[in-house]
């Protein structure tokens, strides 16, 4: 049976804070040739984990030629951009959070979240391929810390850059703890509002999460309003 959560954000805007949030810099290099530390100055936050560097690298390195772990690759493009219903027979989860108004704001923001800056600005130990998720980037990273957080790694299947809307969707590849497919997008109406939008579909792959598949909803209810803090707090770096 389908089950849908639905979190949609307030229109009132969060506390703005004054960490930087524009991405600035060409990535640095890490000893196996992988960017290392892209979109660093887009809201970055210290990291939740301890997580040895050499740990996300083999990952990354295993994961480039993995393939994703479910056959509805793509399905969160069509959802994101006109509302299309996801795959049945997952759990699904839409959000949608005002995060600034202005072109400015859209495009700190729009560069954040292409440069890695959701998963950067809540914490998150990581490393990509790429320094910009473009599609075919992979990426490795932790999902927690302490003796409860797991490593993960997930695929670009597609990349928007428009005018009015930029961001990503990822698929998960075998050594991720869910199969599934999750997007990130930052877009702005025609009164200017900027909004961050995160759409996933998914389901526990492994037997610890499998078993904590009960509080998943909530866990993912804060991890994508920490996404959108990230980017809010981007967007306000323009101002």
């Amino acid at each position: 049976m389908r089950r849908t959560t639905g979190v949609w954000g307030s229109n009132s805007r969060l506390p703005l804070t004054s960490t930087p949030g524009r991405c600035r810099g060409g990535p640095e290099r890490s000893e196996l040739g992988f960017p290392r530390e892209a979109g660093r100055s887009c809201s970055l936050r210290p990291p939740l984990s301890d997580v040895p560097a050499a740990a996300l690298e083999a990952l990354l390195r295993r994961s480039l030629a993995a393939a994703p772990t479910y056959s509805e690759v793509g399905a969160t493009r069509p959802a994101v951009v006109s509302g299309a219903p996801m795959p049945e027979g997952y759990h699904h989860l839409r959000y949608q959070r005002l995060i600034g108004t202005g072109r400015a704001a859209f495009e700190a923001a729009g560069e954040c979240v292409l440069t890695w800056g959701t998963h950067r600005g809540v914490g998150f130990e990581l490393r990509a391929s790429e320094p910009r998720a473009v599609k075919g980037a992979t990426i490795a990273f932790r999902i927690g810390h302490g003796p409860l957080g797991v490593l993960a790694s997930c695929r670009v299947v597609w990349m928007i850059d428009t005018v009015d809307r930029r961001g990503f969707g990822y698929a998960t590849l075998p050594e991720h703890p869910e199969t599934g497919e999750e997007a990130f997008v930052v877009s702005t109406d025609s009164a200017g509002r900027v909004w961050a939008e995160m759409v996933a579909f998914s389901n526990p792959d492994r037997w610890y999460s499998r078993l904590a598949a009960p509080a998943v909803p909530v866990l993912q209810r804060v991890a994508v309003a920490g996404y959108a803090r990230a980017l809010e707090r981007a967007a306000a770096s323009a101002i």
